[in-house]
């Protein structure tokens, strides 16, 4: 009887293992099969002209830069790349167009917590208050 429980809780075991096996056996997602991208955004010291935008954006054309957009109007370039293809000093060299331009990387600061909806903000406020009464 023995034998016959320990080989049951055998035959279970392997089972269970090779069902957990099979389930995690997928391909690759598309997001997993890509490399990595990084997103950049630089900011000019001085306005930028409409052909010295054109001629970012033609300068940006490098291996390794998946996407640039120049927005001349808020003095900034925004670049993806992949890392392991070029750096980020090649980028602002290219950017700068040889030394024509002043670039630095535009500075975000963080934000603490994502802000709430105000109907939402107010509901938690009142429970808060609540909660010491």
């Amino acid at each position: 009887m023995q034998k016959v429980l320990i080989k049951t809780t055998g035959v279970l075991c392997a089972s269970f293992v090779v069902l957990l096996l099979y389930a995690n056996l997928r391909p690759l997602s598309l997001t997993e099969q890509n490399r990595p991208v990084h997103l950049k955004i630089f900011s000019f010291d001085e306005p930028v002209k409409a052909g010295q935008a054109v001629a970012i954006k033609s300068a940006l054309q490098l291996p390794g830069i998946t996407a640039s957009c120049v927005n001349a109007a808020q003095q900034t370039v925004s670049v993806t790349f992949h890392p392991d293809q070029i750096s980020e000093p090649e980028i602002v060299r290219a950017i700068a167009l040889l030394g024509q331009l002043s670039v630095t990387e535009k500075y975000f600061p963080p934000t603490p917590v994502c802000p709430l909806p105000p109907l939402q903000a107010m509901k938690n406020k009142l429970l808060k208050s609540l909660r010491f009464v």
